[in-house]
């Protein structure tokens, strides 16, 4: 069974050409080959909804979102994300997803962005130096 869950799961980080003449650890490898926003956004997506992949079986709903980053304030990283979770489209695309996994959320979930955060290597990844957490609530029947 959990061959079949995973089979799906596909690497969060976009491929990077083998000769790409970047230098390993420069300014502009950070992002990966990420050429736009609207990239970002695609990728963005993509984490989040490998992130709720198995809530839609259980009694949880999505609270909020918290975007982790290792760079500081001022990246390019962090002014796109921070961008991304300001744009109305951005955030009408992460309800569809919800909804397209039968996963139940606040309607007004809350998104924040962590910069030089010590946690981004244990979220879900979306490109390098990057992840996101999902926010839950449980609801429990009452007995």
């Amino acid at each position: 069974m959990s061959d079949k869950l995973n089979a799906d799961e596909e690497s969060a980080l976009p491929k990077q050409p083998e000769d790409s003449g970047v230098a390993t650890g420069s300014q502009n490898n950070r992002t990966v080959s990420l050429d736009n926003v609207e990239e970002l956004k695609e990728v963005t997506i993509g984490a989040i909804s490998r992130a709720i992949k198995m809530m839609g079986y259980g009694n949880s709903t999505v609270s909020g979102f918290v975007f982790h980053s290792r760079f500081a304030d001022n990246a390019i990283e962090n002014v796109a994300v921070n961008a991304l979770t300001k744009d109305a489209d951005f955030i009408k695309q992460i309800k569809r997803t919800l909804k397209s996994r039968n996963t139940a959320y606040k309607e007004n979930f809350t998104i924040e962005v962590l910069n030089n955060s010590a946690l981004t290597d244990k979220v879900t990844p979306i490109i390098e130096g990057m992840g996101v957490e999902v926010l839950i609530r449980e609801n429990r029947c009452a007995k």
